[in-house]
Parts: structure tokens; C-alpha cells; sequence
């Protein structure tokens, strides 16, 4: 299966997993399934970090051990999803995700398609300002138009804007991060799932995007 096959069935099942999770902690009106799914990512991220130190099983380096503690740390940040869930709602935590995820995808099919000007090549050579441009507008019309679409947000369509571009940002920082990790460690994917690394490569641009998106939605959410 290709990688593009894979990301397209992953996102997909993905989308129903969350649907149905969200249907559940709808229905029940608890939050031990957002709870329980950032729990179990963050765990397999922590494990997969604790493998760079312990030696990958391509190349011969390892990942430093202060980086391990700093990976560690890093990882954590996930749980601001628990608290995005907590604080503003279900719907602020979906609208997180899919503007850090939205760029995610847009910059992987600009970058591949007419990619030319490298943005990282020392710590992630696949990178392109191409791909960082084209991430970085999806996110802010995903932004602006889930903010337009659901006004529950108390966000405007301008503020969406400002929201979008700014978790979008912050993911690709994050992303970043974790190909610097992983450059140091000597491996090219965290884990082995077909087409998609591994859990700290599904998390890594999300780990930044929770906390901006915690921290910067009631700054731009409408009081009165």
C-alpha cells in the first residue's frame, strides 16, 4: 500500500474513530474517552521516544539522554487535549485538530507535488517552504471556515483566520521537533505502522497545536 493510500484509509478511520468517541462522551456526558485516547497515544509516543535512547534499529546512534527527558516533556503537552476538552468543549477540541491536521495533509501533497525550496534540510530534508506555505493556508481556511460554520465557537471568521494560522504554525514547529529527534536518533519513522511511522509521528504536530489552541481560544472567543 502506498504512503498516500495509507494516510487517506488512516485519516478516514480516524475520523470514525473520533465520531463515534465523541457520540459516546456526547451521550454519556463524561470525557474519559478523550481521557483514554490521549493516555494510550501519549503512551505509545513515550515508548517509541524511550527506543531512541535505547538504540534504534536502524543506524548506529542513539537519542542523548537529556533529549530523551526533553522528548518526554514534549510528549506530555498532549494532555492539553484533556484539558481544551475540559475548558471549551468537544467541538473546540475537534476544531484544534483538524486545523493542525488539515495543514498536515495540505503540506505533505503541496510539498510532494511541486516541492523544490528545502525549509530543514539538515533536520528533515522531505520539508519544503512549498509544503510549509500550502500547510499553513489550509489551516487558516479550515480556521476561518469552521469558525463561520459553527458559530457555538464564539469565534469570528476573522478570528478563525487568526486562530487557524497560528495552530498551524505551532504544528509545524512540532513537527519539526520530532524530525529533529529523530535525526539525532538515527531513525526515519518512530514506529513501523504501514505508511504512517508511529504514534509520535501521528502526535508530533499536534503536541505544540494543543497548548497555542488551549491558551489562545478565549483570548479570540466572543464574551458578550
Amino acid at each position: 500500500m502506498t504512503s498516500a493510500a495509507s494516510r487517506f484509509l488512516f485519516g478516514a478511520a480516524w475520523i470514525a474513530v473520533l465520531t463515534a468517541l465523541a457520540w459516546i462522551e456526547r451521550a454519556t456526558g463524561t470525557s474519559w474517552c478523550t481521557r483514554g485516547l490521549v493516555g494510550a497515544l501519549a503512551a505509545l509516543a513515550a515508548w517509541e521516544c524511550l527506543g531512541f535512547w535505547m538504540g534504534p534499529k536502524l543506524g548506529n546512534t542513539r537519542l542523548p539522554t537529556p533529549l530523551l527527558a526533553v522528548g518526554f516533556f514534549y510528549i506530555l503537552l498532549a494532555f492539553y487535549f484533556f484539558e481544551i476538552r475540559k475548558a471549551h468543549g468537544l467541538v473546540a477540541t475537534f476544531y484544534v485538530v483538524a486545523a493542525c491536521k488539515g495543514g498536515d495533509i495540505a503540506a505533505y501533497y503541496v510539498g510532494s507535488s511541486i516541492g523544490r525550496l528545502k525549509l530543514a534540510p539538515a533536520i528533515s530534508p522531505k520539508k519544503t517552504w512549498e509544503g510549509a506555505a500550502g500547510g499553513l493556508i489550509a489551516s487558516v481556511g479550515v480556521g476561518a471556515t469552521i469558525a463561520w460554520l459553527v458559530p457555538s465557537l464564539l469565534l469570528t471568521p476573522a478570528s478563525g483566520t487568526l486562530y487557524g494560522g497560528a495552530v498551524g504554525i505551532a504544528g509545524q514547529i512540532g513537527d519539526l521537533f520530532e524530525s529533529f529527534l529523530k535525526r539525532k536518533a538515527g531513525v526515519k519513522d518512530s514506529g513501523n505502522w504501514p505508511g504512517l511511522g508511529g504514534a509520535f509521528d501521528m502526535l508530533d504536530s499536534l503536541l505544540l497545536a494543543a497548548p497555542t489552541g488551549y491558551y489562545l481560544y478565549p483570548l479570540l472567543a466572543r464574551t458578550g
